[in-house]
């Protein structure tokens, strides 16, 4: 199953990761930039496809995923200039980071698969926001639009989401290494920064 859809994912990369670091190539001065945030979009297919969604038009969803994640960029550098941080900052360098992403999740499926089970234990409300949110790119204004809901309460409620994905996911990555019940879990986010591809060891 896993095989198939790297597979499937594999074949679109090879279709459209140039239109698609060209087009962000065009917005961003920084080339290499440019292919973190096209790996980044490749990710987000990966994990797409692997929680079962149906795609009709794959290139038209690569692309509009590129185009919220490149204004999600534009957001970061500026809320990045407002506060006056250093160009190699953390934040800044959480971009650079994404670039092994994609490759590291093609050449471990059993990561996929942790994350897709990790993400099905989650009520369905946080499911559909994370994925509008984490996948898609939607911004909180188009997912208010989608639920109603104001976006002081979505913000919230995608902390929360955020919150219980990430213990969950630390749960099944660190079973061979800690009890599930270990207090550690509680504290996790305070302890050490969540990164989707490091071995529980790290």
């Amino acid at each position: 199953m896993m095989d198939t859809l790297t597979n499937a994912v594999e074949e679109l990369y090879i279709l459209y990761h140039k239109d698609i670091v060209r087009f962000f190539a065009e917005h961003l001065a920084d080339r290499d930039t440019s292919w973190d945030l096209c790996h980044e979009v490749f990710v987000r297919l990966l994990i797409a496809l692997a929680s079962g969604t149906q795609l009709q038009h794959p290139q038209r969803w690569l692309m509009r995923v590129a185009k919220n994640l490149l204004i999600d960029t534009y957001r970061h550098r500026q809320a990045t200039a407002e506060v006056n941080l250093p160009f190699d900052s953390l934040e800044q360098a959480m971009l650079a980071s994404d670039a092994t992403t994609f490759k590291t999740l093609l050449e471990h499926n059993d990561m996929v698969q942790v994350i897709v089970e990790t993400f099905r234990t989650l009520p369905e409300t946080y499911q559909r926001l994370l994925f509008w949110r984490e996948i898609e790119r939607l911004s909180l204004q188009e997912i208010a639009l989608h639920t109603g809901k104001a976006e002081p309460v979505l913000s919230t409620d995608l902390w929360r989401a955020r919150k219980l994905l990430q213990k969950e996911y630390q749960r099944r990555r660190f079973k061979d290494l800690l009890p599930a019940d270990e207090e550690i879990f509680e504290h996790l986010d305070a302890l050490i920064r969540f990164n989707l591809t490091a071995s529980p060891e790290e």
